[in-house]
C-alpha cells in the first residue's frame, strides 16, 4: 500500500523527519483539492438558471428542468443554488453523511465565491481545509461585501499564527466589518450557557462550563488562587490536582471564606 520509504529510513531521524514533514504536506494538499473538488461537483449540479446560457440550451427548456428538480442554497449570499440531491451522491462516494455532505459543498462555495483571497490560497494548497472552512461557516451569515472585508482582512494571517490566536483576530475581524450582526450573534450564543458534567471514570467527572467570558475568567481566577493557597498550606500535588480541589472547595462558600480569610492578612 505504502512505499518503502518508511523501512529504509528506520533508525535515520533526518530522514523520517523529512517523511513526517511531506506527509504532512501532502494531507494538505490532498484536504484542500476535496474542497476543490467540491465546488466543482456543486458546479455540475447547478441550478441551470445560475449557469451561463449556451445556444443550444434555450431559458425555457432550462427552466422546465429546474421545475423537475428541487434546489438549495447551502452556502451564504452570493452563492449559487444547487440540486438538493447533490449532497447525498456527493456524501456517497466520500462516505459522508448527507449533512456532512452538504457542509462540505457549502464551505468551498462559500469560499469561492465569498471569500476569493482565501479560496485562491486554498487552491494552491497553501493553507490547512479544516481553518479555511472554519472562517467560511463562521461568516456564512454576513452579507457578500462584509465577507469580501473579512477575507482581505484575515486572508494572510490564516497560517502565520497559532489557530487560538487567529480565533481571536477572526473574531475581532467580525466585529469590524459587521457590528450589529456580532452583537446579535452574541446575544443569541447567551442562549447557550450552561453547565455539564460527564460520566463517572474511576471516581472523576468532567466538569464543562460554558459561560461568558467575564464569568469564567472570575472564576478561574477564584480557582487559581485557592489553588496557591492550598500550596501555602503545604499541599504537595500538582498544580492542575489543586485547581480540582479548589473547585470542591469553591462548591463550600463557608470553606472558601475560611481559606480565603487565613490569607488576607499576609503581607503579599
Amino acid at each position: 500500500m505504502f512505499d518503502d520509504d518508511l523501512d529504509s529510513a528506520f533508525g535515520d531521524a533526518a530522514r523520517l523527519a523529512e517523511l513526517v514533514a511531506d506527509t504532512h504536506a501532502l494531507a494538505k494538499l490532498y484536504e484542500c483539492r476535496r474542497l476543490v473538488i467540491a465546488a466543482a461537483w456543486a458546479d455540475a449540479h447547478a441550478d441551470p438558471d445560475d449557469r451561463p446560457e449556451r445556444a443550444e440550451d434555450s431559458r425555457t427548456s432550462r427552466r422546465t428542468r429546474a421545475e423537475n428538480e428541487g434546489f438549495v442554497q447551502p452556502g451564504g449570499a452570493g452563492t449559487p443554488r444547487i440540486a438538493e440531491t447533490c449532497p447525498a451522491e456527493l456524501g456517497v462516494l466520500q462516505q459522508l453523511s448527507v449533512g456532512s455532505a452538504r457542509c462540505l459543498i457549502a464551505d468551498a462555495l462559500d469560499l469561492r465565491h465569498r471569500l476569493p483571497r482565501l479560496w485562491s490560497r486554498v487552491a494552491a494548497g497553501e493553507v490547512h481545509a479544516w481553518k479555511a472552512r472554519q472562517v467560511a461557516t463562521r461568516s456564512r451569515q454576513l452579507g457578500s461585501i462584509a465577507a469580501a472585508e473579512l477575507d482581505r482582512l484575515v486572508c494572510h494571517q490564516l497560517e502565520l499564527v497559532s489557530w487560538a490566536r487567529f480565533e481571536r483576530i477572526l473574531d475581532a475581524a467580525m466585529l469590524h466589518v459587521d457590528p450589529v450582526l456580532y452583537g446579535r450573534r452574541a446575544e443569541e450564543s447567551r442562549a447557550h450557557r450552561d453547565v455539564w458534567v460527564g460520566e463517572a471514570d474511576r471516581g472523576l467527572r468532567t466538569l464543562i462550563i460554558r459561560a461568558c467570558q467575564g464569568d469564567t475568567a472570575v472564576f478561574l481566577a477564584a480557582v487559581n488562587r485557592v489553588a496557591d493557597l492550598l500550596a501555602d498550606e503545604g499541599d504537595e500535588d500538582p498544580v492542575g490536582a489543586r485547581r480540582a480541589t479548589a473547585v470542591g472547595i469553591l462548591g463550600n462558600p463557608a470553606a472558601a471564606l475560611d481559606l480565603l480569610n487565613r490569607h488576607t492578612r499576609q503581607r503579599d
